[in-house]
């Protein structure tokens, strides 16, 4: 939720309303907000 927050308040939606984080966001700024939480693909 923080992350969603703070890239909304960046002005980097693509999309609004009840949309997942690929569309509101993109898979690239997905995937970097799970490597800064410490996830990783496997």
């Amino acid at each position: 939720m923080a992350w969603a927050a703070d890239l909304a308040h960046q002005g980097l939606v693509r999309k609004a309303g009840a949309v997942g984080p690929i569309e509101a966001f993109g898979l690239d700024a997905l995937r970097e907000g799970c490597v800064q939480s410490g996830l990783e693909l496997s």
